[in-house]
């Protein structure tokens, strides 16, 4: 009887590992911190990076207010090389073209909060 309860424990356990492994997977779509970065030429502003290609940058676009700008990475690559990885980019500039940004699909919660306190 107590072997039952073994193997019913460590199944248990083994599908909670598989559960957290895909969750740790799927997530890293997202950059959940926000680093430096400064794009001359952009000035103060809330800038969303996208591609013709990018399924989730249409669920971005519609996380964001009409004062988002939208910008055609596909367009304007080398414009901006080395700072924009992948798509969706989020960034919010200031004057100088300095400020953070963000990569992947990013709740609304998190946007207003960042967008709020930068």
């Amino acid at each position: 009887m107590s072997e039952d309860v073994l193997v019913r424990f460590a199944v248990v356990v083994g599908v909670a590992a598989v559960a957290a492994t895909v969750a740790l997977i799927v997530r890293r779509g997202t950059s959940l911190v926000r680093r430096p970065i400064e794009i001359p030429g952009y000035g103060a502003g809330v800038y969303l990076f996208t591609s013709s290609t990018c399924s989730s940058c249409e669920v971005m676009a519609s996380r964001l207010s009409g004062s988002t700008t939208v910008v055609s990475y596909d367009e304007q690559r080398e414009s901006f090389p080395g700072v924009v990885r992948r798509v969706p980019a989020l960034a919010a500039l200031d004057e100088k073209g300095r400020g953070w940004i963000a990569y992947g699909v990013i709740g609304r919660r998190r946007i207003d909060r960042w967008l709020r306190d930068p």
